[in-house]
């Protein structure tokens, strides 16, 4: 039989003495599209960010051997369109490096240390399964790594949703009274994982009750069956991401960006996200720290953001009559699934100056809650006072519904705008909450003071339940009572696990704050995986 090697005609051409070379793909390739599609199918979530073409002439020589065998086994003269059943599977991997030896010899199988169908080489036909299933650990940026892998199957044997864990070869062949020929690989969906763990329970519920679709696998017992011809990356796309930005002011100057002939002047400053979000997000932002000064009348501060699938843009703003020497504005930013929603809710203008007064807005458009609303965060996005008096307010949520503001007789409050963010995502992955104490209660803890001139307070919060694994955690304020000429204010999270965290409240020596009420929410780092 004559048999010359050829190698595919897509790859890139490479010199008679090279015989490894990695190719990166742009994402017009075909390939790209075809894996992405492929990656999609079970796990809609996440997205390809790289690929690489792997052309390796030792392995697809051996490879080619490998396929000439089989058609010499089943009996048929070989040729390139001969239907060797031949898929193309994923397989999971921590390093890919081996592969790339011209020495090495494709997925060594030798070195492993056997699975429920043996020892042979695994390869999926869901790219869940060496994602969640049989993890290798993610990179630092988050992605995972997957062979994109042709294997010559042949004749597999099933075994359906029973597992065989002693074979080193594949099974016999038989019809029940006389023993054929060797199958020449295996396939199974691993008790159809029912015995599947997770931390997150949606996770695991999902892959249990499917466990015939994502459990699909396929085993190879001879190197010469496959071979690794892509090496993709692939990354959750994000459902939410929390970030905070100090946004600082000269003394000469006021904000760096000077008068932009409205009267204000404002300090934009630009996020990117670690991993761009499938299209434009929600973004809603709130202040958790202020240091407005004393030189003139106004105290005036408030935040705005925009943002793109890729970045964010959030800019703290102030009038031309306002000394604002510092702020920090936190932001999240999250894909519309219809669980989280945000407003801006504002409170009347030239609110009353004599007594404690109040006012009351709805948190929803529609004056109703959330369907199955879990958590409420409400923070200050805006103040507008008289730097001549006390700044002293409060808002607080009712019922899931409403949100009532007051304020003490020697404050004028010109404007006030909160930012209330909603959930009715489940409490294992979405919490908020505010931190509720009177004034006694406040000032029964003593302030500590540190080397720079500050001092500051720490109060711990219990998270209910706690989260199985340590989350992210942003805190902002929904009252104040900061009496003086100057109005400083940080309120930041601390010694964060996954059973609590410490807020800590801090200001300047020479700021008196009275009292406070932090505000908080966290979430797990990875939401909707599946």
């Amino acid at each position: 039989m004559n048999f010359s090697f050829t190698y595919p005609k897509h790859w890139v051409p490479m010199g008679e003495d090279e015989n490894v070379k990695v190719v990166e793909l742009a994402r017009s390739d075909s390939d790209w599209s075809r894996i992405g599609d492929r990656v999609s199918e079970s796990l809609p979530n996440f997205r390809v960010v790289r690929m690489r073409r792997i052309q390796h002439k030792p392995l697809w020589r051996l490879y080619q051997t490998g396929k000439l065998l089989l058609a010499t086994r089943l009996g048929r003269p070989y040729s390139e369109a001969l239907d060797l059943n031949e898929k193309e599977l994923f397989h999971g991997t921590h390093n890919p490096d081996p592969i790339f030896d011209e020495a090495g010899g494709g997925f060594d199988f030798r070195i492993c240390r056997g699975g429920a169908y043996g020892k042979g080489a695994y390869f999926a036909q869901h790219a869940a399964y060496p994602v969640f299933v049989h993890p290798r650990a993610a990179k630092q940026n988050g992605a995972y790594e997957l062979f994109v892998a042709r294997v010559a199957l042949g004749t597999p044997r099933d075994y359906k949703n029973a597992c065989k864990g002693d074979l080193i070869r594949p099974p016999i062949e038989s019809d029940g009274k006389n023993k054929k020929a060797l199958y020449d690989s295996a396939t199974g969906t691993e008790g159809n994982l029912r015995w599947f763990k997770h931390h997150d329970p949606e996770i695991q519920a999902k892959i249990r009750n499917s466990g015939s679709f994502y459990g699909k696998q396929y085993i190879v017992y001879a190197n010469n069956q496959s071979y690794p011809s892509l090496l993709v990356e692939i990354q959750q796309l994000p459902v939410l991401e929390m970030f905070s930005l100090p946004m600082m002011w000269t003394k000469e100057k006021g904000p760096i960006l000077a008068n932009n002939g409205k009267g204000d002047r404002r300090h934009p400053r630009e996020f990117e996200y670690p991993v761009a979000f499938e299209g434009p997000p929600e973004i809603c932002s709130w202040l958790s720290w202020i240091d407005v000064g004393c030189h003139n009348h106004h105290g005036r501060i408030h935040v705005e953001s925009k943002t793109s699938n890729s970045k964010a843009t959030v800019e703290c703003a102030t009038w031309l009559d306002s000394q604002v020497h510092g702020a920090e504005v936190t932001s999240l930013a999250y894909r519309k699934t219809g669980k989280l929603a945000h407003r801006r809710v504002f409170l009347p203008e030239r609110l009353e100056e004599k007594g404690v007064v109040g006012s009351e807005a709805s948190i929803h458009e529609d004056g109703k809650a959330m369907a199955d609303q879990r958590a409420i965060f409400v923070a200050t996005r805006k103040l507008d006072w008289d730097h001549r008096r006390n700044l002293r307010f409060n808002l607080t949520h009712t019922d899931g519904c409403k949100l009532f503001f007051s304020k003490w007789a020697d404050t004028v409050l010109f404007s006030v705008c909160a930012m209330v963010i909603t959930s009715s995502l489940p409490l294992s992955k979405l919490q908020a909450g505010e931190i509720r104490f009177d004034h006694a209660q406040f000032k029964e803890k003593a302030w500590e003071k540190d080397e720079w001139g500050g001092k500051w307070k720490a109060f711990n919060v219990r998270f209910a339940p706690a989260f199985k694994e340590k989350p992210k955690v942003a805190c902002g304020f929904s009252a104040l009572d900061c009496r003086g000429s100057s109005a400083r204010l940080k309120v930041t999270p601390s010694n964060i696990t996954k059973e609590g965290f410490d807020v800590v409240v801090g200001t300047w020596a020479d700021t008196e704050i009275f009292w406070c009420k932090p505000t908080w929410i966290a979430h797990e780092g990875q939401l909707a995986a599946l």
